[in-house]
């Protein structure tokens, strides 16, 4: 039985997780949770009803490793100028976490006074809502881009096919011109045979004898 855990997971798979962790409410549990076994499990249960089978643990583990790796490139890009580091997610994870304090918790929330209360003085609701926006935003890009490279790949198949077509097609037309002179070669040969017979039956035909 295969162990789901060690299954990659999907680009667009990735794409749903993002989209539900994105979700001003699951964000603000997140933030009001210590202990958020339930608030995965909640999104656990909203990619099963997707199609997408992960554990409140995967999910939780998956989560911490997005975040992990978007600190890290938002970090060196911080510090490095133009020598900066691109990575397939970090737009949508700078839209859910790009507005929010550098020193976050276990999950997704804050892990001091001070940071909770700089939060909650700002106007988190409507930066939410504006997060929400760009993240539809990104979310539809990225699937136009899906849908452009699928549309190409489809494309680049039908002209493989088309092309296969061409060539079998004048594979079939040099057999069939082929045969046709080989058609030709056999009938020319059998009536100069015929011919060269006809004459030899005449050479050999004897009038018959007249009496005098």
């Amino acid at each position: 039985m295969t162990n789901k855990s060690l299954v990659l997971w999907s680009t667009q798979e990735v794409q749903t997780f993002l989209g539900i962790i994105g979700d001003a409410q699951i964000q603000r549990e997140l933030d009001g949770s210590v202990r958020n076994e339930k608030v995965f499990q909640s999104v656990s249960q909203r990619m099963a009803s997707l199609g997408y089978q992960r554990t409140s643990d995967q999910c939780r583990i998956k989560c911490k490793k997005l975040r992990a790796e978007y600190r890290k490139i938002k970090d060196y890009n911080g510090r490095s100028g133009n020598n900066r580091k691109t990575w397939k997610w970090f737009d949508m994870m700078d839209v859910i976490y790009g507005h929010r304090p550098a020193s976050m918790g276990r999950e997704g929330g804050i892990d001091s006074a001070t940071s909770l209360l700089e939060a909650m003085m700002e106007d988190s609701e409507g930066k939410r809502k504006r997060g929400q926006q760009d993240l539809a935003a990104v979310l539809q890009e990225m699937q136009r881009a899906d849908e452009r490279l699928l549309e190409e790949r489809r494309e680049r198949q039908f002209q493989i096919l088309l092309e296969d077509a061409r060539e079998a097609r004048r594979q079939q037309d040099e057999l069939a011109h082929q045969h046709q002179r080989e058609t030709a070669a056999f009938n020319q040969g059998f009536l100069s045979t015929l011919s060269q017979l006809v004459q030899v039956l005449g050479s050999r035909h004897v009038p018959p004898s007249t009496f005098q």
